[in-house]
């Protein structure tokens, strides 16, 4: 084994030198950006829409209206790329969004053709919002605009509504806003499935590099909340390409499983696994000082020794070595914490492997 070096197995980038994202703040992150876009479009829109009616149209009622919405969405937009609150932010906009199309197509001057915006608004909620708060959204909205459509059809009002209309743009209405929820039921699905591909080894089950990086990131958060402590354990097999020559690389498949399961099965729900390359393997342990980590590699190391496989050549016993490190001052972030229990890893090989060696 050669001395650690911080680029590999762990890329500069990966680990941390560049501000890391869980997955749960990279989705925040993108819909955050989302609902500003919305709000930024939504505004451009308004502004559009509001001189045509006040000096083409002559809807007066209609421009001030857009020209408010113009205005409000605008102001969102500025509020929350200064770091306001989305939810607050998205609902705003969308009770102003929905106002505006709703005093257009009830306000009685303006066009039967104005209903493609009222049919349209059912889509928005989901792509901003997400499923739940998405469809609740579209329903509030959906029977307000049924309901107001409903009242000029039996007032007659100045559109000439007919009995029908009510019937014609709830129907619109329910079928945009089911297709909608179904859709972005299967995205959101979609989405989970390859994030977990996306940070699964495909062979053991455990974590891969991405997944570890995530996990890191989560513990850091909320190790920063509170004073928790964080240490990391790198294992390496001891003669794993032995292994594979003399039995083949299905039987270095085995022992790896082996290896996974055996960990798996002493380790905290809090604390993760994973494989990070070839024959190595990480441990993240949160609120886990340097000494109970070591005790935790220890364990892990007698388990695995102790532990036999079976074989094609009979019972296979296999041994690790293990660097430990504790996130302090000294290794603040993944990239030094990393450099240090593989520099640890490192010297448990050198000195015989079968070993744990930690940072002092």
């Amino acid at each position: 084994m050669s001395p650690p070096r911080l680029e590999d197995p762990i890329t500069k980038s990966e680990a941390g030198v560049s501000p890391m994202l869980s997955p749960h703040e990279a989705r925040d992150r993108h819909r955050h950006d989302v609902i500003t876009r919305s709000l930024l479009v939504g505004a451009l829109l308004c502004a559009i829409f509001a001189p045509f009616d006040f000096f083409l149209t002559g809807y007066w009622v209609d421009a001030t209206v857009e020209a408010l919405g113009a205005a409000t969405l605008l102001a969102l937009g500025v509020f929350l790329r200064r770091g306001g609150d989305r939810l607050v932010a998205a609902l705003i906009g969308h009770i102003i969004g929905g106002a505006v199309i709703l005093t257009v197509v009830l306000g009685g001057k303006a066009q039967d053709a104005v209903f493609s915006w009222a049919v349209l608004f059912p889509v928005l909620p989901f792509f901003v919002l997400g499923q739940r708060l998405g469809l609740l959204v579209s329903i509030v909205f959906a029977t307000t605009a049924t309901v107001g459509v409903t009242i000029l059809a039996v007032l007659d009002g100045a559109q000439g509504f007919s009995w029908i209309a009510p019937f014609n743009l709830a129907g619109a209405l329910a079928g945009c806003t089911v297709l909608a929820y179904f859709y972005e039921g299967t995205r959101a699905k979609a989405a989970r499935q390859l994030e977990t591909l996306a940070k699964s080894d495909p062979l053991t089950g455990l974590a891969n590099r991405r997944g570890l990086l995530d996990a890191f990131g989560g513990a850091v958060l909320t190790r920063s909340r509170a004073p928790h402590r964080l240490s990391l354990l790198v294992l390496d097999l001891d003669h794993f390409k032995s292994i594979n020559d003399r039995y083949g690389h299905e039987a270095g498949d085995g022992v790896l499983c082996h290896v996974a399961h055996v960990i798996k099965g002493m380790i905290r729900a809090n604390d993760l696994i994973a494989r990070i390359g070839g024959e190595e393997f990480a441990l993240l342990l949160p609120d886990t000082d340097l000494a109970g980590a070591r005790e935790v590699a220890e364990k892990i190391r007698k388990a695995i020794e102790s532990t036999a496989l079976i074989g094609p050549g009979g019972s296979l016993s296999v041994t690790v070595s293990i660097g430990v490190a504790e996130l302090d001052p000294q290794y603040p972030d993944f990239a030094a914490l990393f450099s240090s229990a593989d520099h640890r890893l490192y010297q448990a090989k050198k000195a015989g492997r079968n070993r744990v060696s930690a940072a002092t």
